[in-house]
């Protein structure tokens, strides 16, 4: 019976430890994890972001045609006719 017991409040003291230190440790790390995951999303899109210089203007430009063309493989128009 003796054993039991002790088995039963070292339960509860490695439970009531984990629970402390897990409430003061825990934001800690997601604080940590966080920001390294923000460091490598801006590392990437860095990468991938072509350099452009303070004062220009970019302009992309999309010709009529591939304009005209999008809208003609939309499909095939359909009439319906109201049912009473």
């Amino acid at each position: 019976m003796a054993k039991f017991l002790l088995v039963l409040f070292w339960i509860i003291v490695i439970y009531y430890f984990f629970k402390w230190t897990m409430r003061y440790i825990a934001p800690f790390l997601m604080k940590k994890y966080v920001r390294k995951v923000q460091k490598n999303f801006e590392e990437q899109t860095k990468h991938n972001q072509p350099s452009k210089k303070k004062d220009s203007v970019n302009i992309d430009y999309s010709p009529e045609d591939d304009r005209k063309q999008q809208k003609d493989n939309l499909g095939e128009y359909v009439d319906y006719e109201e049912v009473e």
